[in-house]
This record gives structure tokens, sequence and C-alpha cells, in this order.
């Protein structure tokens, strides 16, 4: 079954054809769902007595001085973190090498702050911090675009569960002045909502005021350090950012009724030029004048990202960016591009992997998820979640709950691509 549905031609093109330069080449060479090679387990435990023996052996290491980095930005491809070591006198007669895998920029207190823009038209920060409520399938965001050269803060509030009638909260503020920006660690928005940094990179105390209607006060505190996106990879290819599970506790108060938040989560931020429609003649740079990586070939169709993640405690975590594609010559995917793995208190980028949609045949909403992932550490992925509230009345994604490995946590997706596209990768049974 494991070599038919490799060699499917559904999926490949001259599938029983050799070639080194195939694109989306999805196979499932050890492992794939219930099908599994059982030399993967060889391979594995061969991998682990490596590992084992290594830091046995040379326990303290690190990153060659002026080592750059290097993330392929080419689609379709296994993305790997590339890492050089060097070897180091300790003076003692003992060597030893220092080296550390690394997805993406350091980050540093600093961009706990607003960070030097250019002067394109829609240079853009944000700050998004998330929470939930389980036991009542509710979900929630507070979201803030600060648009530096227009001088100008979107954002606001939202609250959802399992309702038919979408959102139970929802302020979408737009074009709000903003001119003086102020201190992003001690910040208060136009749009209601406020940010205060309590520990640098790890904690932060955030406020939400619009009395009578909605009102949070909730302590957000990472169980990890953030995950940088790397730069080059889609969908952030020319802008930065991070993600960050956090433990989030606090109340609510929705439409007068306290609401105890004791949950885990994710808060992101972003910054860089993010069109958002055109832009003003009179505003347009001359081109050039931005230093830009070169575009990624996916750059040229319609912008689409799914966006998963699932938390269980402080110590085991998961947050995946897919790319849900549909080219114009029919091939289809929806392949990994970054994200990260946090099991048993051991942090790791992922690497490789894709992602399927199963869509409700009413509402055309996202109702079941699968994801197969591999980490930088060969350690494997397998994600199973279940949408069962809406973040609206349009719209696919949702928030549910995902079983992976051992673990079963509260977790959230967020996909946005055209909606031929969704249909063609639905994944639901038919008949």
């Amino acid at each position: 079954m494991s070599r038919r549905r490799t060699r499917a031609k559904t999926r490949l093109q001259n599938s029983a054809g050799a070639n080194f330069n195939r694109e989306s080449n999805r196979r499932i060479a050890l492992v794939g769902g219930v099908h599994r090679c059982l030399g993967s387990h060889l391979a594995r435990r061969e991998l682990r007595i490596t590992l084992r023996e290594w830091h046995r052996r040379i326990p303290d290491y690190r990153l060659a001085p002026g080592l750059q980095l290097h993330y392929p930005m080419g689609h379709d491809r296994p993305r790997f973190c590339h890492s050089a070591v060097s070897i180091r006198d300790d003076g003692d007669g003992s060597r030893s090498l220092d080296a550390k895998m690394i997805d993406g920029p350091l980050l540093t207190e600093a961009d706990d702050n607003w960070h030097e823009h250019s002067q394109h038209w829609w240079e853009t920060e944000t700050t998004w911090w998330s929470f939930n409520h389980p036991e009542r399938k509710m979900g929630g965001w507070l979201y803030t675009q600060a648009l530096g050269v227009q001088q100008t803060c979107n954002g606001g509030a939202w609250v959802w569960d399992d309702s038919s009638s979408g959102a139970l909260y929802e302020a979408r503020h737009h074009g709000l002045p903003f001119a003086d920006r102020g201190d992003l660690r001690n910040c208060t928005f136009p749009n209601g909502n406020r940010v205060e940094m309590l520990e640098p990179l790890m904690k932060y105390h955030t406020i939400y005021s619009d009395p009578g209607n909605f009102e949070a006060d909730l302590i957000h505190e990472g169980i990890m350090p953030p995950h940088s996106h790397p730069v080059g990879a889609w969908p952030f290819w020319a802008t930065r950012h991070f993600d960050q599970p956090m433990h989030v506790i606090g109340t609510i108060l929705l439409y007068g009724e306290e609401i105890p938040i004791d949950c885990y989560s994710v808060r992101d931020r972003s910054w860089g030029p993010r069109p958002a429609g055109p832009t003003p003649p009179d505003k347009k740079l001359p081109h050039g004048t931005l230093p830009r990586p070169n575009p990624p070939i996916r750059a040229k169709d319609p912008h689409s990202v799914g966006y998963v993640f699932g938390t269980q405690d402080p110590r085991e975590a998961f947050l995946a960016f897919t790319d849900p594609w549909l080219r114009v010559d029919g091939r289809m995917s929806d392949d990994l591009d970054t994200g990260f793995l946090l099991r048993d208190g051991v942090y790791s980028p992922l690497v490789a992997g894709f992602r399927t949609t199963e869509l409700a045949p009413d509402t055309r909403f996202i109702r079941k998820i699968h994801l197969e992932a591999s980490d930088a550490l060969g350690r494997d992925l397998v994600a199973d979640g279940e949408l069962v509230a809406r973040h609206g009345t349009e719209g696919p994604s949702g928030t549910g709950t995902f079983h992976w490995t051992w673990c079963l946590g509260w977790g959230e997706d967020q996909t946005y691509a055209p909606a031929e596209w969704l249909n063609a990768l639905d994944s639901a049974p038919t008949g």
C-alpha cells in the first residue's frame, strides 16, 4: 500500500520514472500515517546512538565564528537548517565543539520594541495574542497592526465559540490615527488594546477595553523562547516574523459575564512591508530602493498560507506553516514551509512535511486537519485536529482539539487561500 501511494499517478507525473529534479516530491519513504517501513525504527535507533555518543564525548560545542546560516528558499523541497561547527581547544588537552541548530535570525530584547522601518507605504508591524477556553469551545484574539509610514492603526479584538452566530464579539478597526507610537514595551493603542512587557521576550500583560461589551486582562508567559521564522521562507519571505507558545491566565468580561482564562495558546509578531492595496502614486519608491531577497517561485501566484498549532502543556507543543497551492498546470500541494516541535521540553525546527484538510460539505469550512512533519532532530510529528469553533461566518478556519504523539491539546488553524484551491485540496471522502 505504501509503495503504491508513493508512486500514485494522481500525485506524481511519470511516477514510475527516476527524476532527481522532480518538483513536489511527496514520497513516504520511511513513514506515512499507519504505514511504516520497518527500517525506520533501525534508522532512528542509529540516530539516537549517534547523538548520545556525540554528546557524551563532546558535550560543549558552539557555532563556528562568523558562520552564515543558510536556509534554502525553494518551494516543494524538504527544508533543512544548515549549521557548521568549530573545534575549540579548552586548554586542558581536550577539545570541544559548539553548534546550535538555528531556524532563523536570533531575537534580542530589542525585538520587544518597535523596529526601524523604510519609507515603504505599507510598512506594517503587528502584535497578535490569542487565548481560548476549551470547555466552552471558545477562542479569542487581541490584534494590532501599526502602519509606520501611514501613521495609522488597525485591528482590535475577536471572541467566538461553536455557536452559529459567528463571532460573539468582533471589533475590527481600520485607519485609526496613530502618529505617536511611543514605546511598544508599554503601549496603549487606539483600537482598545494595551501591551506591557514584563520580562523580555517571555512575559507580557495585555488589556483590552470596550466597557459593557468586551474586556480582557491577561498575562501571557512563554513556555519557550520565540521561534524565529527563517528569512526567505514562505510566507514571510521578505519580512520578519516569530511565533511563541504561551501560558495565558487572567479574566475576560463578555457582555457582563466574567470568564476565567487558564490556557495554552500562541502569540506572534511580524514587521516589514505588507501591501494591502494599491500604493498612492506619490508614495511609490524608486525601483531598487529597498534591498529584498529574490522572491521564491511561489510568489508569482496568489497568496495563501496554512497556520496550524496545538499545545498540551509547558513541554508539548507544535506549530506549522504550510502552503496550500494549486498551480496553473493543475498540480496541488500543501507542503510545510517552517514551524517547530516542542517535545518533552526539547525544541527543534520542523524541516519537512505536508498537511491535508477536509472541508465540511455544507459550510466548506475546514473541519479536519492532518499534519505529518519531521524536525531537525529527526523526530516525527503526526497531528490530527478537529475544528469545532469558527472564527466567524466567513473563511475556512477555526479552533479545536489536536492529537499528536501521546498528546491532546487545544489548537487553532488559520488558512487563507482562494476557495477553488481549498476545494481542490479537499480530502473529504466522496460518495
